[in-house]
C-alpha cells in the first residue's frame, strides 16, 4: 500500500491543483494552468511545512488530506466536459512513468554527499517536524516536498518515494515551453527546449540536491515572461496574468537555493522597465511583496533555529572560489560544464564541442546586435538584454563566491539559454501539431495503472531500501559498530562520526541516538569527543581527508599516546576518562639532523602559503627531480646565526602532477613550526629534497617566516 500512497501524494499535490483549476478556468490557457498549478502545489507544500513545524502535525492529518484532494479532483475530472487539455498531461505522465525502469536513473538510496548529510537530512527532519540548519540559510523548499510525501506516505523508510519527486523538474520543464509553444506558436520555446535537453539528461539532475531544481524554478519564472513578452502588446490580461506567475514563481526559486534571490531581482528590474504597462496596476505590487516573504518565512525559521548568521559559510566559499581567479579559466570551466554531454559524441568525433554553448553565446550576441541596429527589433529586444546583463551578473557571482564547483553556476545557465533562443529563434522550424488523446482513454489506463501500484509488494520496496542502504559509507566499519552497541547497551558510550555517510547505513539505523556528527577540523572538535567522560569509552570514525587538516598533528599524537587505539579500517576506540592538559595542543617543531653538503640545484618546488596558527606556522608547498619524486621533503630555516631542518608531511597534488604530467602525485608537503621551538628571527625559508640514493637537492625560495 506504501506505493499507493506514494502515487496519492504526486497527483494530490501536482495533478490535482491542475484538475481544479481547468474546473474553475477552463477558458484559459493551458499554460497558464500549469504554471499556476506549479505554484500552487509549491506554494502548499511550503505553507503545510510550516504549520506542521509549529503545530507539531501529526502524519494523520497530510494523508487525510491528500486522499480527500485526490478523491474531489478525480470526481471533478469525471464530470469535466471538455478534457481534452488534461488528457494531454496525463498521457505525458503515463508515458515518463512508463520510462522511469528503462531510463537507469533512479537510485534506491541518497549516495551522493550534499543530497544525504543535507537535503534529504533535513527532509528527514521536516517529517519529524524538526529542522537543525548547518552554518548558513540554505532554503528548505526541497527538504519541504521530501517531508510532505513522507508525511502523506506515512513513513520515511523508503527513500525513492522522495528521490523520485526530483522528476517533477525535468519534466515540467520540457512539458512548458511545449504547451507554450503549442498555444503561441513562438520558436523561441523550441530553441529553449534543444538547449535545455542536454541538461534534464545529466545523472546530477536527480541527485537530489538543489542546484537543477533552483535553476529550473528560475527557468520557470522565465518561460512566464517570455509568454508575457508575446502578449504585452496584443492582449494585456494575458500579459499580466504571465506576469503574475513570473512573479511568484521568482518567489518560490529563492526558497530553493539562495541563488533564486537573483530571480527576485531580475523581476523587478523587469517590472521597473515595463512600469509604462503596468502602471496602476496593484495586484503587481501585492505578489512582488508575496514573492518576497517566501525567502522571508524561511529567513525567520531559520534563525529560529541557528545563531548563525545567513551568509555565514559565505567567507569560506570564497577563499575556496579565490584559489584560481584567471578569468579565462573561470569563463573556461563555466562554459565547460555541463554543456558538453554525450548526447552529442557521434559529431563529436568530427568537431570539437566542449564549449558548444560558448560559440552559441557569440554568435547570439553578434546576430543580437545585427537585428537591433539593422532590423530594429523591438519586441523581446529589452527583455534578451536584460537576460544578457543578468548572465554577465550571475557569472560575477558565481565566480567570486562558488566557482569552487561548476555545478553552483547552473542559475546563469537560464539567462544563457534564454538570451540564445532569443536571438536566434528563426532558426527553428514548425512542430507538428499533437493529436490528443480520446476521452475517456487516460481514465482506462489510469485504474489499470492504479490496481498495478496497489499489487506492488511493499515488503519487495523494504528490500531494495535495505540493499541500497547497506552500502552506504564504510560497510565493514559500520558492521562492527552495530555489533559494538549491540553489545554495550550504555547509551553513555557513543560512535563520533567524522564521516556522515556512514550515520545512513542500514546496519546502523537502531542506533541513531549514540552516533554524534563529529567534525575533525579544529582543536575545539578534537577536545570534544577525546573528554567524552564516559566509563567505557566511546568510539569515531574518521574521514580519509581527515589528514589533510591542520588538526591531523593531535590525531596521531593520540594514535602514538594510545589514547586513540585503532581497530579497523578508520574506527577508533576513545579510552575513558581522559583528561587532556591546557597545554596540550600546541605544536613541537619536527626537527631533524641532517648536514647539507654536495647538494644540486636542480629541484622544481614552491612555497603555497605560510598561515599563521596561533603561536603555530603551518607551511604549505611541492618539490620534486626530474629524476624523482619520491623522496623526502625538509624545509630549511636559516638566518645569520641558526639553522633549522625541519620534517614536513608528504601529501598528494594533483594540480602539480598534471601541470608537470608525473606519475605520481604524491609530491605535496605541509609542515608546523611551533615558535617556542625556534629561536627568534627572521629566516629565510629552503626547500631541501633528499631522493632515495641519498642525493641532496636545494631550492632557496624568496619566503621568509619571523618567529616572534
Amino acid at each position: 500500500m506504501l506505493t499507493l500512497k506514494f502515487f496519492i501524494a504526486i497527483f494530490s499535490i501536482f495533478v490535482s491543483p491542475q484538475i481544479i483549476l481547468v474546473r474553475k478556468y477552463g477558458n484559459l490557457p493551458y499554460s497558464l494552468i500549469l504554471f499556476f498549478s506549479l505554484i500552487i502545489s509549491f506554494s502548499s507544500i511550503w505553507i503545510l511545512t510550516l504549520l506542521s513545524y509549529y503545530l507539531n502535525l501529526p502524519d494523520i492529518f497530510f494523508t487525510t488530506l491528500a486522499i480527500a484532494i485526490f478523491i474531489l479532483s478525480i470526481y471533478y475530472l469525471i464530470k469535466l466536459k471538455n478534457t481534452n487539455q488534461i488528457y494531454y498531461i496525463f498521457a505525458i505522465i503515463g508515458v515518463l512513468i512508463l520510462l522511469l525502469p528503462i531510463l537507469g536513473y533512479a537510485d534506491i538510496v541518497y549516495t551522493e554527499w550534499d543530497a544525504l548529510v543535507s537535503w534529504h537530512r533535513w527532509g528527514l527532519e521536516l517529517y519529524k517536524n524538526i529542522y537543525n540548519p548547518i552554518d548558513a540559510a540554505y532554503p528548505i523548499l526541497i527538504p519541504s516536498l521530501y517531508s510532505m510525501v513522507y508525511k502523506i506516505v506515512g513513513s520515511s523508510d523508503i527513500w525513492i518515494f522522495s528521490k523520485l519527486t526530483v522528476y517533477i523538474f525535468p519534466f515540467f520543464a520540457l512539458l512548458l515551453p511545449i504547451v507554450l509553444f503549442w498555444e503561441s506558436k513562438n520558436k523561441i520555446f523550441i530553441i529553449i527546449i534543444i538547449l535545455l535537453y542536454p541538461y534534464l539528461i545529466m545523472r546530477r539532475t536527480i541527485f537530489g540536491e538543489a542546484d537543477i531544481p533552483v535553476m529550473l524554478m528560475g527557468l520557470f519564472s522565465l518561460y512566464a515572461l517570455i509568454a508575457a513578452e508575446i502578449y504585452k502588446l496584443d492582449n494585456k490580461k494575458l500579459f499580466f496574468k504571465y506576469l503574475y506567475a513570473a512573479i511568484l514563481l521568482a518567489g518560490l526559486a529563492s526558497i530553493t537555493k539562495q541563488a533564486g534571490l537573483i530571480f527576485v531581482i531580475f523581476t523587478l528590474i523587469y517590472i521597473l522597465v515595463n512600469f509604462k504597462y503596468i502602471k496602476g496596476n496593484k495586484l503587481v505590487i501585492i505578489l512582488y511583496i508575496i514573492s518576497i516573504l517566501y525567502f522571508l518565512s524561511f529567513l525567520i525559521l531559520y534563525y529560529q533555529n541557528s545563531t548563525y548568521s545567513a551568509t555565514g559559510n559565505i567567507h569560506d566559499l570564497k577563499k575556496l572560489s579565490n584559489q584560481n581567479q584567471n578569468i579565462l579559466y573561470l569563463i573556461q570551466k563555466y562554459l565547460y560544464y555541463p554543456k558538453t554531454i554525450s548526447l552529442f559524441w557521434p559529431i563529436k568525433k568530427l568537431f570539437s564541442l566542449e564549449y558548444l554553448y560558448g560559440y552559441l553565446l557569440i554568435f547570439s550576441i553578434v546576430i543580437f546586435i545585427i537585428e537591433v541596429i539593422f532590423r530594429k527589433v523591438k519586441r523581446y529586444r529589452v527583455f534578451a538584454l536584460l537576460n544578457l546583463i543578468f548572465l554577465v551578473i550571475g557569472f560575477i557571482m558565481w565566480a567570486k563566491i562558488a566557482s569552487y564547483h561548476p555545478r553552483n553556476s547552473l542559475f546563469v545557465d537560464d539567462f544563457l539559454i534564454t538570451f540564445i533562443a532569443i536571438s536566434i529563434n528563426y532558426l527553428i522550424v514548425y512542430l507538428q501539431q499533437i493529436k490528443f488523446l480520446k476521452r475517456y482513454l487516460f481514465l482506462i489506463i489510469f485504474l489499470i495503472l492504479a490496481l498495478y501500484l496497489a499489487t506492488i509488494s511493499d515488503k519487495k520496496l523494504y528490500k531494495n531500501q535495505i540493499e541500497y542502504q547497506k552500502n552506504l559509507g564504510y560497510v565493514s566499519e559500520a558492521k562492527l559498530i552495530a555489533q559494538i552497541l549491540d553489545k554495550n547497551r550504555d547509551n553513555c558510550t557513543k560512535v563520533y562520526m567524522s564521516d556522515y555517510a556512514t550515520m545512513y547505513n542500514y546496519y546502523l539505523k537502531n542506533y541513531q541516538n549514540r552516533l554524534i556528527k563529529q567534525p575533525t577540523d579544529s582543536i575545539k572538535y578534537i577536545k570534544e569527543f577525546v573528554e567524552n567522560n564516559c566509563s567505557k569509552g566511546s568510539y569515531i570514525v574518521f574521514r580519509p581527508s581527515t589528514s589533510s587538516y591542520d588538526t591531523w598533528y593531535w590525531i596521531k599524537k593520540l594514535i602514538k599516546e594510545k589514547k586513540l587505539i585503532y581497530i579497523k579500517g578508520y574506527l577508533y576506540f576513545i579510552k575513558p576518562n581522559i583528561k587532556l592538559p591546557s597545554d596540550y595542543f600546541e605544536y613541537i617543531t619536527d626537527l631533524a639532523e641532517i648536514k647539507i653538503k654536495n647538494y644540486s640545484n636542480n629541484l622544481k618546488g614552491y612555497i603555497d602559503h605560510i598561515k599563521p596558527y596561533g603561536k603555530n606556522y603551518i607551511i604549505n608547498g611541492w618539490a620534486f627531480t626530474k629524476n624523482s619524486i619520491d623522496g623526502t621533503i625538509y624545509l630549511v630555516l636559516k638566518n645569520k646565526y641558526n639553522q633549522y631542518i625541519v620534517n614536513t608531511n608528504k601529501q598528494s597534488r594533483d594540480d602539480v602532477a598534471k601541470a608537470y604530467k608525473l606519475k605520481d602525485n604524491y609530491v605535496g608537503f605541509k609542515t608546523n613550526i611551533y615558535s617556542k621551538n625556534i629561536k627568534k628571527g627572521i629566516y629565510n625559508i629552503s626547500i631541501l629534497y633528499i631522493d632515495n640514493k641519498k642525493q641532496q637537492y636545494l631550492l632557496k625560495t624568496n619566503n621568509k617566516i619571523n618567529i616572534k
